[in-house]
């Protein structure tokens, strides 16, 4: 009997184990789904444009710029934000060339040729093994050309090693159109000073290179220039000009001026059927711009300044921009009829040397001022200009602390030598981006910290941080997200003046999401951009509440009412878990009792 009971217990033990809560349950977090990297075309932040020589044609004075015009096609350089600056201990008196990336100056004090990389400023090569001139050079594909006294010398681009020395006395002046004169290859001019006269060779490279002389005339000497299959040479401080057939040196035409307190000086400029020159005056200030007829050498008209010496001419948008001298100012003519249209005033003395012109602006630099400060003391600085070529208005200056002389362009960026110590490059610098968010994954509802920092990469910002601050302040960067494959722009933030930004973000769907901060530039920074990803998932669900089961009601015992105070009302609440394990308990063990009585009664 007692086994059967043992048996009814464990039995009722199990149907009370069956109705009682479980213990609580663990919150399990949803798993998010794997998000997919969607592949969108976003900017790179490439920030140097060419690759070869033929983005531009120009390439600085007077390398490839064989008219001199002093154009170049390429944009303007809308800002005087310093690119970099190569900080030598020797003189740049010289003229500066570029191409293909490179930019090639030369030492007036060591007598060598020097090639940067015209995005860093950073040395390639130095050249030299014999003293080279000064001032003039002529790029022709992968050869650069230069004087070196007596001869002319000519230089591997790449490898900065001597390639050819010209059999001939001849370091005057060097002159290479490529690809105009000559059908399957290139014409380069030499000029001698005594005898005076240009010899030409032909330039060819099958099989590496060859120079064929192809003619020597005694008709044309001095500076050169090229222009619709006719050489012009300028016999510095002499009152005579010469042109000449490219192609054999037979003579065309000769100038000799009637003036005789003037001389002419430096290269001609030549532009629309028009030769520009430039004078010089030892005993007056009187000197004038004089203009030919580039076919006859006809006289068309001049211009007369008060000052010692005029510059050679620059030519654009059928105007004549030329600086004269110790004037200080810069000029704009009619390039037709040589009326003045309008004159920009400089703060000093002007050099020897013809402005650059690209998309509007017209650049020039002086070298007048004696100055304190950064960063040497009592040095012969100047400033560099740029201004509109319309109105003559001031687009931006910038104070260098050594003078600088010649200006040329390429690719949106500005390239002077400083004459003193320095080559400067004025351009756009490259940038950097950053993102970051404080959680990667989230789920709906929640929201994400959006930070990252916008820094300028030009080597000047990175090297001289107290002179150029590298943190680029007060610029918007747009924040954007890649969602399966629409891309969105939700906030602009501007940067402080650390350069830094925030936004706080909530997402407005679950998903995944490629988050893209993006700096689009302005005119002194390319633009950049970074990207992070967030996960969003689903909200958790709510849980909704559980049934549950009524309890069999039972008899119970009425107690006997005993006076006592009445207690406060208290709300009222559902059945506790208690009542449920009495009620249970009672129930078995009325049931217990039941079988008890039936087992005692079989047996009386």
């Amino acid at each position: 009997m007692l086994a059967s009971i043992a048996l009814i217990l464990m039995l009722a033990f199990s149907a009370f184990m069956a109705i009682t809560p479980s213990a609580k349950a663990q919150a399990t977090t949803p798993t998010p789904e794997n998000w997919i990297n969607l592949i969108t075309q976003t900017p790179d932040g490439a920030w140097r444009p060419i690759t070869g020589v033929t983005n531009y044609p120009w390439l600085g004075a007077p390398a490839n710029d064989v008219a001199h015009t002093g154009f170049s096609a390429g944009p303007r350089i809308a800002t005087n934000h310093t690119l970099w600056r190569a900080d030598i201990p020797f003189h740049l008196w010289t003229y500066v060339v570029i191409q293909d990336g490179v930019a090639y100056a030369c030492s007036s004090d060591q007598k060598a040729l020097f090639a940067f990389d015209a995005y860093t400023g950073e040395v390639l090569w130095k050249y030299t093994a014999t003293p080279v001139s000064d001032r003039w050079f002529a790029l022709s594909n992968t050869l650069l050309f230069a004087g070196s006294s007596p001869k002319t010398i000519a230089i591997g681009t790449k490898s900065g090693a001597l390639a050819w020395t010209s059999p001939e006395n001849a370091s005057m002046g060097v002159l290479a159109p490529m690809g105009t004169v000559f059908s399957g290859g290139d014409a380069v001019y030499l000029t001698q000073s005594n005898p005076r006269q240009v010899i030409c060779y032909q330039l060819k490279y099958p099989g590496g290179f060859s120079m064929t002389k192809m003619w020597t005339s005694g008709n044309v000497s001095g500076r050169l220039s090229y222009y619709d299959g006719m050489i012009t040479g300028v016999n510095s401080y002499s009152l005579w000009v010469s042109c000449v057939d490219a192609k054999n040196g037979n003579l065309i035409w000769n100038y000799t001026s009637t003036d005789l307190k003037d001389t002419f000086y430096d290269a001609a400029t030549i532009a629309d059927g028009k030769v520009y020159l430039a004078t010089y005056s030892s005993t007056v200030v009187t000197t004038k711009l004089v203009c030919l007829d580039a076919y006859t050498g006809k006289f068309l008209w001049e211009f007369a300044t008060n000052v010692d010496y005029v510059n050679t001419a620059s030519v654009a948008y059928g105007r004549v921009y030329f600086v004269g001298g110790s004037e200080s100012k810069l000029y704009c003519l009619n390039a037709t009829t040589g009326e003045r249209l309008w004159t920009f005033q400089a703060a000093g003395p002007i050099d020897y040397y013809n402005p650059a012109i690209a998309d509007g602006a017209v650049y020039f630099v002086t070298a007048d001022k004696i100055f304190t400060g950064f960063p040497a003391t009592g040095t012969y600085g100047g400033y560099t200009y740029a201004v509109n070529v319309t109105t003559g208005d001031l687009i931006w200056k910038y104070l260098t602390p050594t003078a600088c002389t010649d200006v040329a362009i390429a690719d949106g960026n500005l390239y002077s030598n400083g004459a003193f110590d320095y080559l400067w490059c004025w351009g756009a610098g490259p940038t950097t981006t950053t993102a970051a968010v404080t959680s990667q994954s989230i789920t709906l509802g929640q929201s994400t910290v959006i930070d990252g920092s916008v820094e300028d990469m030009s080597p000047f910002s990175q090297k001289h941080p107290e002179l150029q601050s590298p943190l680029v302040s007060g610029v918007p960067v747009v924040l954007s997200y890649v969602k399966d494959g629409a891309w969105t722009d939700f906030a602009t933030v501007n940067t402080a003046s650390d350069g830094t930004y925030m936004y706080t973000w909530n997402p407005p769907s679950e998903g995944a999401y490629k988050v893209v901060a993006r700096f689009e530039g302005t005119d002194a920074y390319h633009w950049s951009s970074a990207q992070e990803v967030v996960q969003v998932s689903p909200a958790p669900a709510t849980p909704e509440p559980t049934a549950t089961p009524t309890p069999t009601a039972t008899p119970t015992l009425t107690p006997t009412a005993t006076a006592s105070p009445s207690p406060a009302p208290t709300p009222e609440t559902g059945p506790s878990t208690d009542m449920y394990i009495i009620a249970a308990a009672a129930v078995v063990i009325i049931v217990v009792v039941a079988v008890a009585a039936l087992v005692l009664r079989k047996r009386k």
